[in-house]
């Protein structure tokens, strides 16, 4: 059985859809009080432009395969998971109905209908951008937005997803679990600078308390002061999109050069059923198959799904980091002005390489990615044979998962998520063993 949600549920405007049973929130908070809120947080928030050393954490060693996790809660460990999702988005379906399988709690702040008019102000506090086009800006404004909501919520933590996730069946039993687990380890040990010191991993994880106001001395990701921006779904290149990335290019020196820790995870697709990109750079940097890495962000593409703390959040709305009138290219987006303030050390990011959540292909999105996330020919023939969205080894991509409105057929979808379990033919046990039982 899944734990409670033990974090706090402020009260906001609640709705059901026909899409799900499950409760969608969207915000009422007058505007009046989020200006004073956000006033107060900014006013205790530190902004500057200071370069953060991340060589104060030491690497660790993986915590042991066979370890036997808690799953996560509903909200993955975190305050609260927000999506940003536009009026009317028609990718909510999809979202509802792997958010239901998973069971997990995902409140949707409510985002108004930007206009011409806001694109013209969001440009007047930018400087020589005539190259952005509306969609970056209308998605940009709506993160600064969700981020705004975040804050006057009372929450100490919260996972920041776009709505056109995909994430494997087993994320909340198996994979978020054994990473955070991970991340706790990394940081909850006091660590000198020498890279030579290694903490004691032979013990069991310690106990954890989910995120919480009221108990601020536990996290599920670890301490929230350790971190502002945290990766769980995004497109890691390592380097620029006009530059090589992979074999021949990183070696294993590129990550062990860095504080990280390696994360077994069973669950991860075998290198050849990954995006070609990401394969090829696991394979450069020596990291083990099955394994994921936990990491400084290097360059850090996509603002799919990531965490943040409320004093990080205060941050990345202020044009130190991704306010309006923050630093831009000629042709920028919110997770670019991101990536700029991870590398000058202006936020704290680490990243969970390869990814938890990942962008569904195919579907369009609040923008076009134009950066060469989609990996061209190679990619598509993977994804093709595959069924899945990159580097998911059992997601609802491919619509094997999906349930529509047979509430017997989402039963038994649960419990072989519950269980950990992939319920795709071939994999871990077919559909066809527990189909007949809950109806199809």
């Amino acid at each position: 059985m899944y734990p409670p949600n033990l974090s706090k549920v402020y009260p906001v405007y609640s709705y059901t859809t026909p899409l799900s049973r499950n409760r969608l929130r969207t915000s009422v908070l007058a505007s009046l009080i989020t200006a004073l809120v956000l006033i107060t947080i900014l006013s205790h928030s530190c902004c500057t432009t200071n370069t953060f050393h991340y060589n104060q954490y030491a690497s660790s060693e993986p915590l042991p395969l066979h370890h036997v996790f808690e799953p996560a809660n509903s909200t993955l460990g975190f305050g609260a998971i927000l999506a940003v999702s536009p009026p009317e988005s028609t990718r909510r379906y999809n979202l509802l109905q792997a958010a239901n399988v998973t069971e997990l709690d995902i409140t949707i702040p409510e985002l108004p209908r930007w206009t011409e008019k806001d694109e013209i102000e969001f440009r007047k506090k930018s400087v020589d951008i005539p190259q952005i086009p509306r969609s970056m800006i209308f998605a940009w404004m709506s993160h600064l937005r969700v981020l705004e909501w975040f804050l006057t919520s009372g929450l100490e933590t919260a996972l920041i997803i776009e709505d056109d996730m995909d994430w494997d069946i087993r994320l909340r039993s198996l994979q978020a679990p054994r990473v955070a687990a991970s991340i706790r380890s990394f940081f909850s040990t006091p660590r000198e600078p020498n890279p030579a010191t290694k903490p004691n991993t032979t013990a069991s994880p310690p106990p954890y308390h989910h995120p919480s106001p009221s108990t601020p001395d536990r996290f599920y990701y670890g301490d929230p002061s350790a971190w502002d921006i945290l990766y769980l779904g995004h497109f890691d290149r390592w380097s620029w999109p006009s530059q090589p990335v992979g074999v021949g290019v990183q070696t294993p020196s590129s990550l062990t050069s860095q504080p990280y820790t390696l994360i077994p995870d069973p669950t991860l697709p075998p290198r050849y059923n990954m995006h070609p990109t990401v394969a090829s750079l696991l394979t450069a940097l020596g990291v083990p198959p099955a394994t994921r890495v936990l990491h400084p962000s290097r360059v850090t593409y996509g603002s799919w799904a990531y965490g943040v703390t409320r004093a990080s959040a205060a941050k990345i709305i202020t044009d130190a980091v991704a306010g309006p009138g923050c630093e831009k290219w000629a042709l920028d987006a919110f997770d670019q002005a991101m990536l700029k303030a991870c590398q000058k050390g202006r936020v704290r990011c680490w990243v969970v390489f390869p990814e938890l959540m990942h962008h569904r292909e195919g579907v369009k999105g609040m923008i076009e990615y134009a950066l060469g996330t989609t990996g061209g020919e190679l990619a598509a023939a993977q994804r093709d044979r595959t069924g899945e969205t990159d580097q998911i080894a059992c997601g609802f991509a491919g619509g094997e998962l999906e349930w529509g409105d047979d509430e017997g057929r989402l039963k038994g979808l649960r419990e072989m998520a519950r269980m950990g379990r992939c319920p795709k033919g071939g994999r871990e046990g077919g559909i066809g063993e527990w189909v007949g039982e809950y109806g199809g």
